[in-house]
């Protein structure tokens, strides 16, 4: 199918955008033929409606470029499509989060403990890295912490469940004797 023709429309700025932020179909168009350089015999239109083509190809048939919402499109969604066709054109292009799950095992069996763990793909610019790893240290000793109380939570009640655990044993012996039934 071939992608519509359609009006010259303003670049998109990306200063403070979010990758969670959406642009338009056109924007997006917009965005990278402002940054790419067209082919030598392309004036402006056809090289708008070569990237539609392109756009829509990989909307619709490849399935390689994801839409939000009809027509719009998140730009940590659409950043690794642009770094990949465009190496070095879209470095600015806010990114999305990777989450990764790590599983801390505190104490056995069903007194397992899980926490997940959220890490992100770090920016492009060294200012911007150093601000991201210094928000992912805080969310380490925060996570530390988190472990450590629910380590103590564990234990207290293991020894709770142990202290716990004779009067239990007394009662069940009680029933048995009285001829009841066992609640389990």
């Amino acid at each position: 199918m071939k992608a519509k023709p359609f009006k010259a429309t303003s670049v998109p700025d990306l200063v403070g955008k979010k990758a969670s932020d959406t642009i338009t179909r056109a924007e997006l168009v917009s965005l990278i033929v402002s940054r790419v350089p067209p082919r030598p015999h392309d004036d402006d239109a056809t090289a708008r409606n070569r990237v539609s083509g392109k756009v829509s190809y990989h909307v619709r048939i490849s399935g390689t470029l994801k839409e939000a919402s009809p027509g719009n499109f998140a730009l940590g969604a659409i950043s690794g499509w642009l770094r990949q066709g465009w190496p070095g054109h879209f470095d600015d292009v806010p990114r999305a989060p990777r989450i990764v799950t790590a599983r801390v095992s505190v104490g056995e069996g069903s007194d397992t403990a899980k926490v997940t763990v959220r890490g992100l793909v770090l920016p492009g610019d060294i200012a911007r890295c150093h601000a991201a790893i210094t928000r992912m240290e805080n969310n380490i000793v925060a996570l530390e912490r988190e472990v450590e109380r629910l380590r103590s939570c564990l234990a207290s009640s293991q020894a709770e469940t142990r202290a716990l655990e004779p009067d239990a044993t007394r009662w069940r012996d009680w029933n048995r004797k009285k001829g009841r039934k066992r609640n389990s």
